[in-house]
């Protein structure tokens, strides 16, 4: 149950950061205008902020249900 708290808590920080490069992106894209120039730091940081959440996600629920297989 531990270490489903901490993977808790790492899927809210990557969802905090997640929101915070897509406000990033939108602020340089514009909303409703042409296509900008969005830096490609930015968009590989946000990839890897949302594999890191897809993969906690991932891993949180082969922990849970591992747990009510056992118990």
């Amino acid at each position: 149950m531990e270490r489903i708290r901490v993977i808790n808590k790492l899927l809210l920080i990557t969802y905090n950061l997640g929101g915070i490069c897509l406000l990033a992106i939108g602020h340089l894209r514009g909303i409703g205008a042409s296509t900008g120039y969005v830096p490609t730091g930015l968009k590989i940081v946000t990839g890897i902020i949302f594999l890191t959440m897809l993969l906690g996600h991932l891993i949180r629920y082969m922990m849970e249900k591992k747990i009510n297989k056992t118990g």
